[in-house]
């Protein structure tokens, strides 16, 4: 519901010919239910509220900034070029400026782009880029190129051209392979064919701490290594639920109506302590208590009213607009690679002034 009140909101304060007060139209406009536009309208004045309170925050030109900050997807090459456009103007400002590093998987980062979107409003809710840039944490500033123009015109510095090479490319790989270390977490990824498209890999963070059985057993079947010998290679993906989830995991029939753990038999419901509360949650599908074998499902959005249900134990880091895509078609065929990898100690803090952006691991 909150994010119904964003979307709609935003669109609707934005429409010129609302010339009645918004919430005189909301509150006359029975078809949107009533407790939605109580919600809606509290959101707006918490939204105009806000938008006050950082009116006039806009830097004047040649006025420094106290801190840059720069949120992105650990692992993507952009974002680490951009780690060290962020550093040039810092170095330029004579140490005057901080720069915050922010780096997150991909869900995280979508979670802030969010937050930042309810917070500031306006253009953040259309910045699709995998990084961005904000000044004093109130002024929305964009991408790589955007920041580049800003520094350019209101701090008088010019970074110079990044050039993408082997070198931030292997920044950027070992980054990921260090943010992924310091979550302490196991790693698997999918090979998904939807349809007629190219299979595109989709990656999974498995909760080890919270579900060893499930993640164990899940782990098994990626290798085939279980005393059943079955894997998840080239399997079919039986039942896909638009809005809700796609479902496979079926190494007998393929029909759906099949499930045996890894080391045969099932296992029990050991946590629910994970909650549907995203896209992309990873968990056992089950026939009732305590029978869950090889079939798993992802959630394609929130579904609250499966906690309790299902035995989530991880989450998908990678890929999330794919997942989308294969809410749209019936079957995506799933061939799940045997790669997994484990992992160590636990998470970094964000990088500051003066430490090297190849230094820089994650912060979430």
């Amino acid at each position: 519901e909150g994010l119904w009140a964003q979307r709609t909101l935003e669109v609707l304060s934005a429409s010129s010919f609302l010339t009645p007060p918004l919430p005189d139209l909301l509150l006359r406009d029975a078809a949107l239910g009533g407790q939605r536009v109580g919600r809606a309208w509290a959101f707006w004045q918490a939204t105009q509220a806000g938008k006050e309170h950082l009116r006039g925050t806009r830097l004047k030109a040649g006025t420094m900034p106290k801190i840059i900050t720069l949120a992105g997807e650990v692992g993507v090459v952009a974002f680490h070029e951009a780690c060290d456009v962020a550093e040039q103007v810092s170095n330029a400002a004579g140490g005057n400026v901080d720069v915050e590093v922010l780096s997150y998987f991909e869900p995280d980062y979508n979670r802030y782009l969010r937050k930042k979107a309810v917070e500031l409003g306006g253009k953040v809710y259309a910045h699709a880029e995998r990084l961005v840039f904000f000044v004093n944490d109130t002024e929305y500033v964009g991408g790589l190129a955007a920041f580049t123009d800003f520094a350019k015109a209101q701090l008088g510095v010019d970074p110079e051209e990044v050039q993408s090479g082997a070198d931030v490319s292997e920044a950027a790989a070992e980054a990921l392979a260090g943010a992924r270390a310091d979550t302490g977490h196991s790693f698997c990824y999918f090979e998904l064919k939807a349809g007629s498209k190219p299979a595109q890999r989709v990656v999974f963070e498995l909760y080890d701490e919270v579900c060893p059985l499930a993640v164990t057993n899940f782990k098994k079947l990626c290798d085939g290594n279980g005393s059943t010998g079955k894997s998840y290679r080239n399997s079919e993906v039986h039942r896909v639920v638009p809005g809700g989830w796609f479902q496979g995991g079926d190494l007998k029939g393929g029909a759906g109506d099949q499930s045996e753990a890894a080391d045969g038999g099932v296992l029990p419901d050991e946590s629910f302590a994970v909650k549907f509360e995203e896209a992309g949650i990873l968990a056992m599908a089950n026939d009732g208590p305590h029978t869950n074998g090889s079939q798993f499902f992802v959630t394609f959005d929130a579904l609250p009213w499966m906690d309790c249900q299902a035995v989530a134990f991880g989450r998908m880091v990678r890929r999330s607009l794919f997942l989308r895509a294969c809410s749209q078609i019936p079957r995506p065929r799933c061939n799940l690679s045997p790669h997994v990898s484990s992992a160590g100690p636990g998470p970094q803090r964000a990088r500051r002034r003066g430490e090297s952006a190849h230094d820089e691991r994650a912060a979430y």
